[in-house]
């Protein structure tokens, strides 16, 4: 059995674990998920890649369980959730990281001028929206 197939029968086995938790019967989970019976067949016996995001959704609301949990038994992300990315200052990267303009390195005078176009246009931007 490769790797793949053991995604699909763990997600699979987790589902029909769930569904016997819950005691709900394949019949029950189609016409609660508008997921069709063969399509949860299949799933169940690892006939069918773990499903995607909006089946998962079903499933979750279907058997009032943790959609974020079925994703992560589906593959669709790790145990453990990346923080998300929180933006950078423009304004600083232009202070504090060397780059090149046009292909020569920007002078600490270069990056003030840089960084005092950027904070014009930003403002001239912002106050033309509150205009329209």
């Amino acid at each position: 059995m490769n790797g793949g197939e053991g995604k699909l029968l763990a997600f699979g086995d987790f589902l029909k674990n769930l569904m016997d938790i819950k005691e709900v019967g394949v019949n029950e989970l189609a016409n609660l998920s508008g997921v069709s019976a063969a399509h949860i067949s299949r799933i169940i016996n690892g006939k069918r890649p773990a499903p995607g995001p909006k089946t998962i959704k079903k499933f979750a609301s279907a058997l009032n369980t943790d959609y974020n949990e079925l994703m992560r038994i589906a593959g669709h992300f790790s145990d453990s959730l990346p923080e998300p990315k929180k933006p950078k200052d423009l304004l600083k990267i232009l202070e504090q990281e060397d780059y090149t303009l046009n292909g020569q390195i920007a002078t600490q005078a270069d990056k003030e001028r840089l960084k005092k176009l950027v904070e014009v246009m930003y403002w001239d931007a912002k106050a033309q929206n509150k205009r329209k």
